[in-house]
């Protein structure tokens, strides 16, 4: 979606659930050290579901669980590139719905992106 964003189908060749569990423990031994911990045994971002990622630059697309603070899920933003992250209000809908609004998390590229060959690639 919106040329980088990757968003697995539940049975697509790489089903959506495999695609969560392998984000999910590179992400974990970023964020916490192992990769092996299940959401409920994680404190802090150690409790976020990765959902998506953002094939420009790696990013991960998180769901962020109810809190007493937040009593709704949100979608939180891991850039790859550098140890933060950032917070959209709602969960997936409203996450996809401000990406068409043209209201990108920082970094990424907008839709009117264009594939150029470098110059001597073999991909064209």
């Amino acid at each position: 979606m919106f040329r980088h964003l990757f968003i697995a189908h539940p049975e697509g060749v790489d089903p959506l659930l495999k695609v969560m569990q392998e984000e999910r423990q590179t992400f974990l031994a970023d964020v916490e050290g192992v990769f092996d911990r299940a959401p409920g045994e994680s404190s802090g971002m150690g409790r976020f579901l990765p959902w998506a990622y953002h094939d420009f630059n790696g990013d991960i697309c998180l769901l962020v669980p109810p809190s007493a603070d937040e009593p709704e899920w949100t979608v939180t933003i891991a850039f790859r590139q550098c140890p933060e992250v950032q917070i959209f209000p709602g969960g997936v809908v409203q996450f996809l719905r401000a990406l068409s609004r043209r209201e990108f998390p920082r970094g990424w590229p907008q839709v009117g992106f264009g594939w150029r060959s470098v110059e001597g690639s073999p991909l064209t």
